[in-house]
């Protein structure tokens, strides 16, 4: 299981999310594959990946629109973040 680091703190999210796509791509690619171009990931089957591949990695959804909602919140947060950051780069300018 991927939820915690060496020192006991939590996995980031982004980190827990690449490493299972990657391994699961492999184990079950009739479950879990990426597209052709490798920028993102498709789920073929809802019901196993929730059940039997999420639990493995730490995630706590119960339902594939659960694991799309922190999907979404963490890209909406890292977006932020970019932002905020870049303008900070720009007035120290």
């Amino acid at each position: 299981m991927l939820s915690k680091t060496a020192q006991g703190r939590s996995t980031p999210f982004p980190r827990r999310l690449l490493a299972m796509i990657r391994r699961e791509a492999i184990r079950n690619p009739l479950i879990v594959r990426w597209s052709p171009d490798g920028r993102a990931f498709f789920v073929d089957d809802d019901d196993v990946f929730v059940t039997d591949i999420l639990p493995v990695y730490g995630f706590k959804a119960s339902k594939m629109q659960s694991f799309q909602v922190s999907s979404e919140i963490y890209n909406r947060t890292f977006i932020l973040f970019l932002l905020r950051a870049f303008l900070l780069y720009i007035r120290l300018l």
